[in-house]
């Protein structure tokens, strides 16, 4: 089964929470078949996507880290820039994981 769980800055984040206007986009990722992020194919990028609009979509693939000895587990950190005051949502694709 695939997962990712997306916080803002570490994972004691909580839904409604408060962040500066420089945070990271913290993501938690797993999938028992393995994590791709190649990009080489269709649905093998990690996205995510701010207040639901298409230009303001972030290419996550270089910023994945996979877990010491692993390859079915892994993290993204990705420094978001000036985000503007006020509620925010995140989304996130990841196409087929592996």
């Amino acid at each position: 089964m695939d997962r990712v769980r997306l916080f803002m800055n570490d994972d004691k984040f909580v839904r409604g929470g408060m962040t500066d206007k420089n945070p990271y986009i913290y993501a938690v990722i797993s999938d028992s078949s393995g994590v791709n992020t190649v990009g080489t194919g269709i649905g093998h990028d990690l996205t995510a996507e701010l207040d639901s609009k298409s230009d303001k979509q972030y290419l996550l693939n270089d910023y994945f880290e996979n877990d010491l000895n692993s390859y079915t587990t892994g993290k993204v950190y990705y420094r978001l820039k000036n985000l503007d005051a006020g509620p925010h949502t995140f989304s996130q694709s990841v196409g087929r994981l592996q």
